[in-house]
C-alpha cells in the first residue's frame, strides 16, 4: 500500500511541477477533483488534471507565444485551477483577481498587472466586452471555450527544467491602507509552505473548497495541500449552495477563516 505521507516527507521539492508530478507518477487514477455541471458530479483523477494541464498551456502557447503575464477573473472552477497550473507550468505569470472588486478597480489592477492575456469566465462577459471595445484589453480568453480546448489530443509534455526562484504570480492585497499593492510570490515560496504546513496537519478524507482562490491560503491549502495528501476537493458552485454540498460530499476536512465558520 502507498504511505502516502512518505512521498513528500523529508522532500527537496521547491517548484510547482515538482509537487503535482510526485502524485501524477504514483496515483494517477486516485481522483482529486469533484465539481457539479448541472445535476451531475464530474470526477477528475490526477491523471487527467495533469494531460488537461498541458493541454490547456499548447493553447496558451498559441494565444501567448511570448509567454507574457496571465490574468485570471472567476468564480472558483475546475478550469481556473488547470489555468493557474498551466499558466505558470508553461513559463508565465499567473495574477489571480477578486472577482468581487468593481469594474473600476478591476481594470486599474489589469492594466497594472501587464498581462498580455486575460482568462475569464462567463460571468464577466459585459465587463470584458467593455474592455474590449475600449481598447483596454490584450488577448481574451473565454473559460467557456475551455471544453473544446480539453477535448482535443494530449499535449507533448516539455522536459522538466525546474526553476524555483522565478516569480510565478502576481498577488494583488485588498488595499485596506491605500491602492491594491502587487506581491510577488516565486514557485519556491508556494510550494515551500504548502510542504512544510502538510508536515503538520495532514488532511485525510473529502474536503469542501469553498474560500476564493485568488487569496494564496486557499489556493495553498485546498488546491495543493488536497492534491498532496490525496483528499479529493469537491469544488463549491458558491455560497448559496454551501450546506447542500457539505450534505452531498460529506467533507472530513474544511480548510476556512474565522469569519467563514462564524
Amino acid at each position: 500500500m502507498l504511505n502516502a505521507r512518505k512521498l513528500y516527507k523529508d522532500t527537496d521539492i521547491s517548484d510547482i511541477r515538482g509537487i503535482l508530478e510526485v502524485r501524477v507518477g504514483k496515483t494517477p487514477d486516485v481522483p482529486i477533483f469533484r465539481y457539479k455541471k448541472g445535476r451531475e458530479v464530474i470526477t477528475v483523477t490526477y491523471g487527467q488534471a495533469w494531460r488537461d494541464i498541458w493541454k490547456l498551456g499548447a493553447f496558451l502557447d498559441k494565444v501567448c507565444p511570448e509567454k507574457g503575464n496571465v490574468a485570471l477573473l472567476g468564480e472558483n472552477s475546475y478550469f481556473w485551477i488547470i489555468t493557474y497550473f498551466a499558466t505558470i507550468l508553461t513559463g508565465r505569470v499567473i495574477i489571480p483577481l477578486d472577482r468581487d472588486l468593481d469594474t473600476s478597480t478591476l481594470e486599474k489592477l489589469i492594466s497594472r498587472s501587464e498581462a498580455q492575456v486575460l482568462v475569464y469566465s462567463s460571468s464577466f462577459d459585459e465587463f470584458v466586452s467593455g474592455l474590449s471595445s475600449s481598447g483596454k484589453a490584450g488577448n481574451v480568453v473565454s473559460m467557456d471555450s475551455f471544453s473544446d480546448v480539453l477535448s482535443g489530443p494530449d499535449a507533448p509534455v516539455p522536459p522538466y527544467e525546474p526553476n524555483p526562484d522565478s516569480v510565478c504570480t502576481i498577488l494583488f492585497t485588498s488595499g485596506t491602507t491605500g491602492e491594491p499593492k502587487g506581491v510577488m510570490l516565486t514557485q519556491r515560496n508556494i510550494a515551500r509552505n504548502v510542504i512544510n504546513a502538510v508536515q503538520i496537519v495532514w488532511f485525510t478524507g473529502p474536503s469542501v473548497l469553498t474560500l476564493p482562490l485568488h487569496h494564496s491560503f486557499p489556493f495553498t491549502i485546498n488546491v495543493l495541500g488536497a492534491w498532496i495528501c490525496g483528499s479529493c476537493a469537491f469544488i463549491s458552485s458558491g455560497l448559496r449552495h454551501f450546506q447542500n454540498e457539505l450534505k452531498l460530499y460529506h467533507p472530513e476536512n474544511l480548510a476556512l477563516v474565522p469569519l467563514y465558520v462564524e
